[in-house]
Protein backbone atom coordinates (compact mmCIF):
# COMPACT_ATOMS: atom_id res chain seq x y z
CA UNK A 1 0.00 0.00 0.00
CA UNK A 2 0.87 3.30 -1.09
CA UNK A 3 2.49 5.99 1.97
CA UNK A 4 0.10 8.65 -0.06
CA UNK A 5 -3.23 8.88 1.49
CA UNK A 6 -4.89 11.86 -0.42
CA UNK A 7 -7.00 9.44 -2.34
CA UNK A 8 -7.64 7.25 0.61
CA UNK A 9 -11.05 7.22 2.73
CA UNK A 10 -11.02 5.96 6.16
CA UNK A 11 -14.79 5.00 7.58
CA UNK A 12 -15.16 3.61 10.92
CA UNK A 13 -18.42 3.34 12.55
CA UNK A 14 -18.62 2.62 16.29
CA UNK A 15 -21.70 1.96 18.54
CA UNK A 16 -22.36 1.23 21.56
CA UNK A 17 -26.23 0.06 21.38
CA UNK A 18 -26.43 -3.93 20.93
CA UNK A 19 -29.02 -5.68 20.26
CA UNK A 20 -27.83 -8.97 22.09
CA UNK A 21 -27.92 -8.52 25.72
CA UNK A 22 -25.12 -10.90 25.57
CA UNK A 23 -23.20 -7.77 24.71
CA UNK A 24 -21.73 -5.54 27.08
CA UNK A 25 -22.09 -1.73 26.26
CA UNK A 26 -18.88 0.22 25.06
CA UNK A 27 -18.65 3.90 24.77
CA UNK A 28 -18.70 4.41 20.96
CA UNK A 29 -16.78 7.64 21.29
CA UNK A 30 -13.35 5.05 22.32
CA UNK A 31 -14.20 1.93 19.27
CA UNK A 32 -14.12 5.00 17.31
CA UNK A 33 -11.35 7.22 18.74
CA UNK A 34 -8.83 4.71 19.56
CA UNK A 35 -8.44 3.51 15.62
CA UNK A 36 -8.75 7.28 14.37
CA UNK A 37 -5.69 7.73 16.65
CA UNK A 38 -3.79 5.20 15.26
CA UNK A 39 -4.69 5.82 11.25
CA UNK A 40 -3.76 9.38 12.28
CA UNK A 41 -0.62 8.74 14.03
CA UNK A 42 2.84 8.79 12.12
CA UNK A 43 2.60 5.09 12.31
CA UNK A 44 -0.21 4.86 9.42
CA UNK A 45 0.12 8.37 8.06
CA UNK A 46 -3.49 9.20 7.34
CA UNK A 47 -4.33 12.78 6.81
CA UNK A 48 -7.05 13.73 9.34
CA UNK A 49 -9.50 15.14 7.03
CA UNK A 50 -9.52 11.87 4.88
CA UNK A 51 -11.21 9.83 8.04
CA UNK A 52 -14.41 10.06 9.08
CA UNK A 53 -15.99 8.41 12.10
CA UNK A 54 -19.75 8.26 12.96
CA UNK A 55 -20.35 7.36 17.07
CA UNK A 56 -23.62 5.53 18.08
CA UNK A 57 -25.95 5.41 15.28
CA UNK A 58 -29.06 3.90 15.96
CA UNK A 59 -29.48 1.71 12.34
CA UNK A 60 -26.98 0.99 10.17
CA UNK A 61 -29.20 2.95 7.66
CA UNK A 62 -29.05 6.14 10.08
CA UNK A 63 -25.12 5.74 10.00
CA UNK A 64 -24.99 5.77 5.87
CA UNK A 65 -27.21 8.68 5.94
CA UNK A 66 -24.89 10.73 8.50
CA UNK A 67 -22.13 9.41 5.49
CA UNK A 68 -24.35 10.94 2.89
CA UNK A 69 -24.96 14.05 5.04
CA UNK A 70 -21.32 14.89 6.04
CA UNK A 71 -19.93 13.90 2.21
CA UNK A 72 -22.83 16.71 0.89
CA UNK A 73 -21.04 19.18 2.89
CA UNK A 74 -17.69 18.21 2.04
CA UNK A 75 -16.08 20.39 -0.25
CA UNK A 76 -13.34 17.22 -0.81
CA UNK A 77 -13.93 15.79 -3.72
CA UNK A 78 -12.27 12.21 -5.16
CA UNK A 79 -9.50 12.93 -8.21
CA UNK A 80 -9.94 11.30 -11.37
CA UNK A 81 -9.33 7.63 -10.97
CA UNK A 82 -11.03 7.53 -7.60
CA UNK A 83 -9.60 6.07 -4.34
CA UNK A 84 -6.64 4.25 -4.16
CA UNK A 85 -7.48 2.80 0.01
CA UNK A 86 -10.31 2.36 1.92
CA UNK A 87 -10.46 1.13 5.17
CA UNK A 88 -13.68 0.95 7.31
CA UNK A 89 -13.95 -0.27 10.68
CA UNK A 90 -17.38 -1.40 12.39
CA UNK A 91 -17.52 -2.04 16.08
Amino acid sequence: MSSDRSRSRAILIGTSHHRDPAIRPLPANTCVSEPTDLLTSDVCGWPRERVTAIEDAETPRDAVMELVKRSSRSTWRPPSGGATDFVAVLS
